[in-house]
């Protein structure tokens, strides 16, 4: 409204001789309305074009079901259609009652001044840069939570460890004995297990998880539940706590179970290492206690884990540790010999640090999202500061010019003419940095390993903010600082 407005007022001179023929209210109220109309809908056209064209990747993306049948109903079509009408009626309406108002003779002597229009100005002005510095500063805030959980440790040694899917049809346990006898032989490989779960979201698209629920001293306990193979701890790189990891020389280790510091925790036993769980009636020993680790997401807290023996005979995944030399040649090698173990069946060998950044893709795609609104936000609020700015600082070009005979500096008029528009812009602020703070909070909300909103994300979005209004208005003020006194004089 704020770019009509000043349009509208650019257009004095032709505003002022349809007056002056004859033009009454409400043709030019038709004819602006009219000119809004024409933009609204190819604007509306051109928003109908970008919803058909991104449906399918937001709700791929964000794993909705959002579809346009909706939009054919007639009540919401009505509501659509009322709403759009108001939009036109205010984008072209107000701006044609504004200068509807004004006296022929001021308009045709080019003296034509905004008048009450001000407030309205000053309020759409507030409103643009509380959005737009609303979308910087949860922008900065959800970069911020995204670079955390880039970097935290989890537990394991992600950046080494690849996890290859083994699809169905394949003899699975036979994958994994040739893959071993394979692999034993490659001075880059540090481990090779098998395991029923993968760590975050592979190539397959899988992850899942059991439970396991049991008594134990009369209290229920629920615990995640995994099936492993040898070596499991040690590929993964997870620290033994107490006790030991499965080992091929204990025979009994295949009734035997490994918890997580979690579980050890619920049981409340001092010593669990050797405590015996009752599982649908059979007996099974605690052999080892494994530090936590993330094998979920960061929204949740780590869970009580139990893993078992018996991913060997049939795993769903394999899991190979490679040096930290040996990760760039890690998936060439790696898929030269699957291919001769499993006669060139389709490899999906991923990373787990890929594997764990893709369970954060919908907050990814939610900070481009937010960015790409913030930057837009930012140019509506620049189009609209900077229209406004040349109306205004036009209608002021006498106040300057006496300034400037009467000794004014350039800085000091580029300060004066720009320091209303910057106090806008602090109100903007304001109102939207606590508005940030509580969005944020209740994002964040929604992880249990989160950051605190970083100081500088303030000082960030409202340096940006002032700069950003300042350079909008502060090329019309040098010019206006710059110009010749005697000629803003002369025209006045």
């Amino acid at each position: 409204m704020n770019l009509s407005i000043a349009r509208s007022f650019t257009r004095s001179g032709e505003i002022g001789l349809r007056k002056a023929l004859g033009a009454v209210r409400w043709q030019l109220g038709i004819q602006f309305w009219c000119e809004a109309f024409i933009l609204c809908m190819l604007s509306l056209v051109l928003c109908v074009v970008i919803l058909f064209s991104g449906m399918k990747t937001f709700n791929a993306a964000f794993h909705s079901n959002i579809s346009l049948a909706p939009f054919v109903d007639p009540v919401l079509m009505a509501y659509l259609l009322i709403g759009f009408a108001l939009i036109t009626l205010l984008a072209g309406g107000y701006p044609a009652w504004l200068v509807s108002k004004v006296n022929v003779v001021e308009v045709l002597k080019g003296k034509l001044k905004l008048g009450s229009s001000g407030k309205v100005r000053n309020a759409l002005i507030i409103f643009q840069f509380i959005v737009a510095t609303l979308l910087i500063s949860c922008t900065l805030v959800i970069s911020q939570q995204l670079h955390y959980m880039r970097v935290r440790p989890l537990g394991f040694d992600k950046d080494q460890v690849v996890s290859i899917p083994v699809r169905e049809g394949l003899n699975k346990g036979q994958v994994l004995t040739m893959m071993r006898d394979r692999l034993s032989g490659e001075s880059s490989v540090l481990g090779v297990t098998g395991t029923s779960t993968n760590i975050g979201l592979g190539k397959d698209g899988s992850t899942r998880l059991s439970k396991w629920g049991f008594d134990y001293k009369g209290r229920g306990i629920k615990t995640q539940w995994q099936e492993v193979g040898y070596d499991y701890a040690k590929t993964l790189g997870v620290q033994m706590v107490a006790g030991r990891d499965f080992s091929r020389t204990f025979g009994g280790d295949s009734t035997g179970v490994v918890i997580n510091e979690e579980l050890a925790r619920l049981l409340q036993e001092k010593e669990p290492v050797g405590a015996f769980l009752d599982m649908d009636g059979q007996k099974r020993e605690i052999v080892g206690v494994i530090k936590n680790y993330n094998f979920e997401s960061l929204h949740q807290r780590v869970a009580p884990l139990m893993l078992t023996l018996g991913a060997d005979a049939a795993p769903e995944y394999i899991f190979v540790k490679v040096t930290a030399g040996g990760v760039a040649n890690a998936m060439p090698m790696l898929k030269r010999i699957w291919d001769n173990v499993t006669d060139k069946a389709t490899f999906e060998g991923t990373f787990l640090d890929e594997n764990t950044q893709s369970m954060y893709k919908q907050e990814q795609y939610f900070s481009i999202i937010l960015r790409s609104g913030a930057g837009l936000a930012i140019i509506i609020s620049c189009m609209g500061l900077f229209a406004i700015g040349v109306l205004v600082i036009s209608q002021r070009s006498k106040e300057v010019g006496i300034r400037k005979v009467l000794g004014a500096s350039v800085l000091g008029i580029v300060g004066l003419l720009s320091k209303d528009f910057i106090k806008l812009v602090l109100i903007a602020l304001v109102v939207a940095l606590p508005a940030c703070w509580y969005v944020m909070r209740q994002w964040l909300a929604g992880f249990a390993y989160r950051v605190e909103i970083a100081w500088w994300v303030y000082v960030v979005t409202a340096v940006t903010a002032i700069v950003i209004a300042f350079m909008a208005v502060s090329f019309q003020s040098l010019r206006a600082a710059l110009s010749n006194p005697v000629k803003a004089l002369k025209d006045r």
